[in-house]
């Protein structure tokens, strides 16, 4: 099984719709159940959304390990954002 989800850039279109596009060019047409322009929205930013986490996940890491910090990646927002992350990437 492949845990990578498809790479950005994903697309909202009119409507419910999400075009989610590799770049070997399959693409993959979404259509949410319900009228609902935000989860589509919600779902096109994913892709950008976990990389900009990631990075500030990974340079709050590095500033902690630099400042020795210890035990300033437990707080609760570091715990949140690695718990959103693993889910994400499975």
């Amino acid at each position: 099984m492949n845990n990578k989800h498809t790479p950005g850039p994903w697309h909202q279109l009119p409507g419910n719709n999400i075009v989610i596009e590799s770049q070997s060019g399959n693409v993959a047409l979404c259509n949410l159940a319900r009228n609902s322009d935000a989860d589509a929205r919600l779902i096109a930013a994913a892709p950008e959304l976990l990389e900009a986490l990631n990075g500030l996940y990974e340079d709050q890491l590095d500033y902690i390990r630099i400042n020795n910090l210890s035990g300033a990646e437990n707080n609760h927002w570091m715990k949140a954002a690695k718990a959103a992350i693993a889910k994400a990437v499975g």
